[in-house]
């Protein structure tokens, strides 16, 4: 639990200071540490939920089609790209990121960004 009030608040004070950097926008130490609160317990509220079963999975399913419920290494020789976004229909706002893995599973990059205007 420690460990995501870390990595939460660092990526909190990064997202603060690009804002700060790049946009203009100064953010009050005490809206950011709001945030930085409230992303850790939705993380922590996401950790308590049950995984889906195949059936509740978006779509219908091919006959011999599997689905995965955790995360894969890709084949020997390969890389894997895992991206996810998300968009808040009340601020118009999105994000996006992304990770890329070796065959052994090794972080290899990281990336994405946030406070995107979707209209």
């Amino acid at each position: 639990m420690v460990l995501q009030w870390i990595v939460y608040g660092l990526w909190q004070i990064w997202k603060s200071r690009n804002g700060a950097i790049f946009e203009g926008k100064k953010v009050c130490p005490t809206e950011a540490m709001q945030l930085w609160q409230a992303q850790v317990q939705e993380f922590q509220e996401s950790q308590h939920k049950p995984l889906p079963l195949a059936s509740e999975q978006p779509g219908p399913l091919d006959q011999g089609q599997t689905v995965s419920l955790s995360w894969q290494k890709p084949k020997l020789g390969w890389i894997k790209i895992n991206c996810d976004g998300a968009w808040k229909q009340q601020t118009l706002r999105g994000g996006v990121g992304w990770v890329v893995r070796s065959h052994f599973g090794f972080l290899l990059m990281t990336g994405g960004t946030g406070n995107m205007l979707c209209q």
